[in-house]
């Protein structure tokens, strides 16, 4: 109803990963890592360098070492070059698509029909900097419920 419902997996890293266009003719290709319009797979969406650097990783997401084991208001730390805010850290963001081996190669992934485990990505306020990497995945059942998972709702136009 009204098109709102939960991002695919592609769509969520998409949103995690962009960085810009690409000057001459516009035309994208995802991922593409030789370039500067795609955050690095290693990074938490919208730092300037890989996890590794608790000083830019603490500018983008809550994490172990900064939240005080708890979860934080939405937008306290600063947003990626879509000006979404958390998409690294807070809350795990459970996306749509079940659980399967991921290409990474399409804007418009989509997952398998049916599976037992479904995606989660981002991160979460008690886990360390490796799982805010914007190609990090995880997986849980579905229904699960925890202060550590959240969800971001996509529309469909």
């Amino acid at each position: 109803v009204n098109g709102y419902r939960l991002p695919t997996e592609g769509e969520w890293e998409y949103a995690a990963r962009w960085k810009g266009t690409d000057s001459l003719n516009g035309a994208v290709e995802f991922p593409v890592s030789s370039n500067n319009w795609w955050t690095p797979y290693n990074y938490a969406s919208g730092a300037a360098a890989d996890y590794n650097n608790a000083a830019e990783t603490g500018l983008v997401a809550w994490y172990d070492t900064n939240s005080e084991n708890i979860t934080h208001d939405a937008g306290g730390k600063n947003p990626n070059a879509l000006y979404i805010y958390d998409m690294s850290g807070n809350v795990w963001e459970g996306c749509w698509d079940w659980y399967a081996s991921y290409s990474g190669t399409a804007t418009d992934y989509k997952g398998i029909a049916n599976g037992t485990y479904r995606i989660n990505r981002g991160g979460s306020y008690p886990y360390d900097a490796v799982n805010l990497q914007t190609g990090g995945r995880n997986d849980d059942v579905p229904f699960y419920e925890s202060s550590k998972l959240g969800f971001r709702l996509a529309r469909t136009q």
